[in-house]
C-alpha cells in the first residue's frame, strides 16, 4: 500500500491478521504515512466501512478468497452508487 496512491485499506475476516500487520508496517514506512486501515468482520461490514469514503470517479479493488464472499461487498457498493 505504501506509495501506491491508496486512500485506504479495509481488511475483512478473522484470518486477516497477517495482512493487517503487513498493512500497518507498510503504512508506517510510506510518505506520508497511510492512516485509514481498518479491520472488519465480514463482507457487509467492509461495504459499510468503505461506502462513506467514496467519491465519484473513485476506483475500488475488492480482493480476497472466495470463501470470504467479498462479491457481496462489491454488490453493496455498486447498489449504493446507483442510488
Amino acid at each position: 500500500a505504501g506509495g501506491s496512491g491508496l486512500a485506504g485499506l479495509v481488511v475483512a475476516g478473522p484470518e486477516a491478521g497477517p495482512v493487517l500487520e503487513g498493512a500497518f508496517a507498510a503504512a508506517q514506512s510510506s510518505d506520508p504515512p497511510a492512516t485509514r486501515i481498518v479491520h472488519v468482520p465480514d463482507a457487509e461490514a467492509a461495504a459499510a466501512e468503505v461506502a462513506p469514503w467514496l467519491r465519484a470517479g473513485d476506483t475500488v479493488l475488492v480482493k480476497g478468497p472466495r470463501a470470504m464472499g467479498l462479491e457481496r461487498t462489491a454488490e453493496l457498493l455498486l447498489r449504493g452508487a446507483q442510488q
